[in-house]
């Protein structure tokens, strides 16, 4: 109650006198505003340091890819005209696989091309495709010759990751 008091008497004047009217409301922002703003300044230039410091200082985790992982049969191709349709050079997507340096090659009816597949370790990159006859569940791995898809054979539920 004695603070109130303490107001009412504070702000009793002339309400025809400007100058104490002015007086006051420079004392109420100098009291009641100026220190909060300063300390919302303060926590700002904090915050902001602190937000900078962690984005340039904290080292950034490589990414692991996402996979999702399936249960498929595995046969093996060459590129031969008695193993694929027209030119036995080229995959379904248009890559050139008889020349040198051509990265591992699946061939498998769903999913789009270019999907990244691993098998055993190694990932394949689906290029080609299958005779029609042939499910989603099953890949067809390309291989340098006859003698090793023959050596390989069929593989019956094997787990396949397929990248997203």
């Amino acid at each position: 109650m004695k603070f109130k008091n303490k107001i009412k008497s504070f702000l009793k004047f002339n309400i025809d006198d400007h100058n104490n009217i002015l007086l006051c409301i420079i004392i109420i922002f100098l009291v009641f505003i100026t220190p909060y703003n300063k300390a919302i300044q303060a926590l700002n230039t904090d915050l902001n340091a602190l937000s900078w410091s962690i984005t340039q200082e904290s080292p950034k985790a490589p990414l692991k890819p996402k996979f999702s992982l399936v249960v498929a049969n595995i046969t093996h191709y060459t590129a031969s005209k008695d193993e694929t349709d027209g030119n036995p050079c080229e995959t379904a997507d248009g890559t050139n696989i008889c020349q040198q340096g051509v990265e591992p090659i699946a061939a498998n009816n769903c999913l789009p091309f270019n999907t990244k597949v691993e098998f055993n370790g190694i990932i394949y990159r689906i290029a080609d495709r299958m005779n029609f006859r042939y499910g989603c569940n099953w890949y067809d791995l390309l291989v340098a010759d006859k003698a090793t898809a023959k050596s390989l054979g069929v593989l019956y539920n094997k787990e396949v990751k397929i990248y997203k």
